[in-house]
């Protein structure tokens, strides 16, 4: 277990770290990942590959590698370009769950996880400027269809929604304001009938945040921030108290937690000297948040309203910017963490909560 919630004790000495891609061939370009869960309940780690010697491979493959032996049991080929990102999502009605993926040629290729990770949709997005590329996406799952949401992160940025059964037809976000989208985030309103067919973006971007209505592509709610914030960096949709949330940040050190349902901010950390990055829920009772450049996890207490009650630092937690949580078959609760050079790391903490009152 990462953390000994029966006694929160705090013990600094105490932290394993493993590297997943550790093999020569096993390289990484850590600023996105992912992971699966076989049939035989074994976890896989999807990265991209990236040979140190030659960035100018014909083909740039995504290896997936078993993260208890470490073996590479597949490698997924079809972008020629680096690829930039790459995300799971699960149809929560079918439990499907599907790979999607991007180069820096704005390729979008979309597998089908169940179906031997078969390409099933393939799309070059010409649509943006010369020189830009595709930073987040987002898969809807509606009734009939499948969309695919794409941003780029230029300053005349427009987010796109494709169809999948029609690769040729493109819906803009019309509100988007062009601003440059650093992160997507999706969120479903299961508690409104009225609401069941209707879909919400959340683009995060530059010094804004907007939530649009899909399929009517109205944009309902816009937060913004003073210049010295940018919405650069993570976004996290998650359920506190029976309520939606939505946690953003900035790598400037701004956290804002809004509720998605009464739409206005709850909570607004401001921490200087950090560089925040990504969120995990992990429990009932906390979010975790990293900070690349203090390597160090900072714990939220949801219920006492986002209160910082620990920072710890992590020695091996250099330059790492994603995070996810996974249940290890071994070590139990554990983080995947991106880290230098090019690896992904398994991170197995105990202890990092501490008991002490002293206000952060």
């Amino acid at each position: 277990m990462c953390f000994d919630e029966e006694n929160f004790e705090y013990d600094p000495n105490f932290c394993y770290v493993e590297t997943i891609s550790n093999n020569s061939d096993c390289l990484s370009n850590c600023n996105t990942f992912d992971y699966y869960k076989t049939k035989e309940k074994n976890l896989v780690l999807i990265t991209p590959y990236i040979d140190p010697k030659n960035f100018n491979n014909e083909e740039f493959e995504i290896y997936l590698i078993d993260i208890k032996s470490k073996e590479i049991i597949n490698k997924l080929k079809g972008h020629k370009e680096r690829i930039l990102s790459l995300k799971i999502f699960k149809n929560e009605k079918t439990k499907n769950e599907y790979l999607i993926s991007v180069d820096t040629g704005n390729i979008i290729i979309l597998w089908d996880i169940q179906n031997k990770f078969n390409k099933i949709f393939q799309k070059h997005i010409n649509y943006y400027e010369p020189y830009t590329f595709i930073y987040s996406t987002l898969i809807i799952f509606a009734e009939k269809n499948t969309w695919i949401v794409a941003s780029s992160i230029i300053e005349k940025n427009k987010t796109l929604i494709i169809e999948q059964n029609k690769d040729d037809h493109f819906i803009e976000i019309t509100e988007s304001e062009n601003i440059p989208v650093y992160c997507l985030c999706y969120w479903f309103n299961e508690d409104a009938e009225e609401e069941k067919d209707v879909h919400n973006i959340i683009q995060c971007g530059k010094h804004t945040i907007l939530i649009t209505k899909f399929p009517s592509n109205k944009t309902y709610l816009k937060i913004k921030t003073e210049e010295k914030y940018m919405y650069n960096s993570g976004g996290l949709v998650f359920k506190a108290q029976n309520k939606d949330m939505l946690a953003v940040s900035s790598c400037s050190g701004l956290i804002l937690i809004i509720d998605l349902i009464n739409k206005n901010i709850v909570k607004k950390i401001e921490i200087e000297n950090v560089h925040i990055f990504s969120f995990i829920k992990w429990n009932e009772n906390y979010l975790l948040v990293n900070d690349m450049r203090n390597r160090q996890i900072i714990i939220l207490d949801i219920k006492k309203e986002y209160k910082i009650v620990s920072k710890n630092f992590i020695p091996e937690m250099e330059f790492d910017a994603f995070m996810k949580k996974i249940m290890h078959p071994i070590y139990g609760e554990s983080i995947l963490t991106s880290g230098k050079n090019f690896k992904i790391k398994l991170l197995m903490l105990k202890g990092v909560l501490a008991t002490s009152d002293d206000e952060y």
